[in-house]
């Protein structure tokens, strides 16, 4: 039997925690795009790809932690009458 690591660290985390991830993705992504557009400046194609990749990685990880940030406190939030 396999678990579903999504799920298990959706339990398993709470929304601020996901905010703070997502932020730190978001931080990591910007830093990346910085070291790709450096490479790319230098013509240095190879490794401005490297580093795009990798931005585009965390960016990807940043909006797994958003929207399971968001289902959180959306669960979290009183119902509306």
């Amino acid at each position: 039997m396999t678990l579903d690591n999504k799920n298990q660290h959706q339990t398993s985390t709470s929304a601020h925690q996901d905010h703070l991830k997502a932020a730190e993705h978001c931080d990591a992504a910007s830093m990346a795009h910085k070291e790709a557009a450096k490479h790319a400046e230098a013509g240095d194609a190879k490794h401005a790809g490297f580093h795009a990749a990798v931005a585009q990685g965390h960016t990807l990880h940043a909006n797994e932690h958003s929207e399971m940030a968001c289902k959180k406190t959306a669960a979290a939030a009183p119902a509306m009458k």
